[in-house]
């Protein structure tokens, strides 16, 4: 399946401890694409640079949690530009359900 657009907002730049939760949703990511059988198209958005390229949707988007959280927001998911989740790394139920909730999967019998 394509049309998957898996975007992962991190503040780990500022904050280089919050690296290993970016390494954890990488797993994360790979289990459940494994899981539903599909291959997506997945950024790495660093929040403190995305204000000044086209993703400046994605830090509009987060903004007003950043004020109130600050660097708790990360990691943040989006998929094909909607925000499912931030501030913590989803099970890998929970990002399977994102995508399933969001697409038509076909039965395929063999």
């Amino acid at each position: 399946m394509s049309g998957i657009r898996i975007t992962i907002v991190t503040l780990a730049s500022a904050e280089p401890e919050l690296q290993s939760k970016d390494l954890e949703f990488a797993k994360v990511i790979r289990q459940g694409l494994e899981r539903l059988g599909v291959d997506a198209n997945i950024e790495l958005i660093d929040f403190a640079r995305a204000g000044e390229s086209e993703d400046h949707r994605f830090v509009a988007a987060l903004f007003p949690a950043y004020r109130t959280e600050g660097t708790g927001i990360s990691p943040a998911f989006f998929l094909n530009g909607e925000l499912i989740s931030y501030g913590h790394v989803p099970t890998v139920d929970e990002f399977v359900k994102a995508i399933e909730d969001r697409f038509e999967f076909e039965d395929i019998e063999d």
